[in-house]
């Protein structure tokens, strides 16, 4: 795993609980390890290569890369939890860092709604404005592909097709197996079915399609407590033709994605076929903080940088310590105020002093601007902070 900055983890964790909170979830800490038998149903549907460990008796536990798995074989007292926890994948980075929230609850479309708005919430809280959330739902295409008797790997191909909305190789696939003619016409039209919320919501009700009935009410009514919440219907998309790599989903399931970042940065949905019913989302934080880091949003908890040399050394430790006793985090540098130097300092201001001028870099707006020394203590010294600047 790659390094972590502490601070970067803490400025999304801050923001993650708080939001969490306000909904009433309470934090847990989940499992990392369950046996192979209690988990392999989970996972022998997914594409995950999966860390496997076997302890001196021989027996054989798994690493888990996705925490929900590890919170169906668990004993919570809470129905509404949320959770940071590191994950394990066989992949370039073998182990993660993943964020997440649960609510263990039957079928609900406000349960539903409740955890879409905290995924909004958060997103909106870390500054990412340019960001989507597509909702779909798994039974309209697991109705199809179930109805005639399709092979395991040629649902997988096909899901494949339908997921990256490629008609010719849906329409190539399709004809090599023996499915219905309304079947194949009506998974196609399946994979045509994405865009802004309203207009593919009227747009799969004139479709007439009885399937899509149930799917296009719940929508509807998704829709509705949605906008109760205040969110921005131009964020939500829907897409009919969603699918997701872990098997226990069954019914709604939702990603988010940033303009001009190919990960997922959210991902989550509704299962009702196992033990546990509930609905949640998890995150990525790696993908989290890349795509902050890309906004040049920054995640720093140190407020100023002072950087100090000999020739003001004196004037640099008083006002550093003026700053710190009205409750900021300073960091003092020893060192010239060259480009190098600025670029590699994670600070949201950084301060030097030359001759009785006190020279202000804002790192968040690449702004340069001066005050004189004695007018920037006088503003610290009279708690009017906004006015240093």
């Amino acid at each position: 795993m790659q390094y972590l900055n502490l601070e970067e983890i803490n400025y999304i964790d801050e923001k993650f609980s708080k939001i969490s909170k306000q909904f009433g979830f309470k934090k847990i800490f989940p499992k990392s390890v369950s046996s192979m038998e209690a988990s392999i149903d989970y996972y022998k549907n997914t594409k995950s290569s999966l860390v496997k460990i076997i302890d001196f008796e021989g027996e054989v536990n798994i690493l888990h890369e996705d925490p929900t798995i590890s919170l169906f074989d668990s004993k919570i007292l809470n129905e509404k939890i949320y959770y940071l926890t590191n994950t394990f994948s066989w992949d370039k980075s073998i182990e993660n860092l993943k964020g997440g929230v649960e609510n263990f609850c039957e079928e609900s479309v406000i349960a539903d709604a409740e955890i879409i708005i905290i995924a909004n919430e958060l997103l909106k809280n870390l500054n990412l404005d340019d960001f989507t959330i597509e909702i779909g739902h798994t039974h309209f295409i697991e109705k199809l592909l179930n109805s005639d008797g399709i092979s395991r790997s040629e649902k997988i191909r096909l899901n494949n097709a339908i997921h990256n909305k490629n008609i010719q190789k849906i329409e190539k696939i399709l004809n090599e197996l023996d499915i219905s003619n309304e079947n194949k016409n009506a998974l196609i039209v399946l994979s045509k079915l994405f865009g802004d919320y309203e207009s593919i919501l009227k747009n799969a009700t004139e479709l007439n399609i009885s399937e899509l009935k149930p799917i296009i009410d719940y929508l509807t009514k998704l829709k509705k407590i949605l906008l109760i919440y205040k969110i921005d219907i131009k964020k939500l998309k829907i897409d009919l033709s969603l699918t997701n790599k872990y098997s226990y989903y069954d019914g709604m399931i939702f990603n988010s994605y940033i303009r001009d970042y190919g990960k997922k940065i959210l991902q989550g949905g509704r299962y009702n076929n196992n033990d546990k019913q509930g609905v949640g989302f998890s995150f990525n934080i790696l993908n989290l903080i890349g795509v902050i880091k890309m906004t040049n949003y920054n995640l720093a908890k140190n407020d100023y940088t002072v950087i100090t040399n000999s020739s003001n050394n004196e004037k640099a430790l008083y006002l550093a310590t003026a700053l710190r006793e009205n409750g900021l985090n300073v960091n003092l540098m020893e060192n010239e105020l060259e480009y190098d130097v600025i670029k590699n300092i994670n600070s949201a201001f950084i301060l030097s002093i030359q001759n009785d001028l006190v020279n202000i870099i804002s790192k968040n707006t690449n702004e340069v601007y001066k005050k004189s020394y004695n007018e920037f203590i006088e503003g610290i010294n009279s708690t009017k902070l906004e006015s240093i600047h």
